[in-house]
């Protein structure tokens, strides 16, 4: 498996094939993931995600996992909420999904068992208050 580790931080959700990256501390870094990562049929893959608040006073309220398979439509496969715990929404990721912390700060998940058809764009979007929902998205291509 190769990785390119935690290189892009996506801030909100901007018009396609543009990204904002922090410098000088004009935007604080909100969301930081791994831009993309490369896995083989029968592996496990881990989806690291963590939020970088920078002394701010954000609240996080629970964080989502959403999964856009290359041809298909988006659709949440794992919520964690600090009261409420850990859902598995979609039935194909139910069993093979697990959450590595119970922590909304470093919400990274591990998919285990990985098919072709996990291919695709993987967002970890939290739910904050007060700026709203902040996310950064991974890349998993299998090989």
């Amino acid at each position: 498996m190769s990785t390119k580790f935690w290189p892009v931080v996506v801030k909100k959700p901007e018009p396609k094939g543009v990204s904002t990256l922090t410098y000088g501390g004009v935007i604080a870094q909100k969301v930081r993931v791994e831009q993309e990562l490369e896995a083989y049929p029968t592996e496990s893959v881990d989806l690291r995600c963590e939020f970088v608040d920078g002394g701010s006073l954000t609240k996080l309220t629970q964080v989502s996992w959403i999964w856009e398979p290359v041809d298909g439509q988006r659709d949440n496969i794992a919520v964690y909420h600090p009261i409420y715990g850990q859902s598995f929404p979609n039935m194909a990721f139910r069993d093979r999904v697990v959450f590595l912390h119970n922590d909304l700060k470093i919400p990274s998940i591990r998919i285990n068992d990985l098919r072709m058809s996990d291919a695709g764009r993987y967002t970890c979007e939290y739910a904050t208050y007060p700026s709203g929902n902040e996310q950064g998205t991974t890349t998993l291509i299998m090989l």
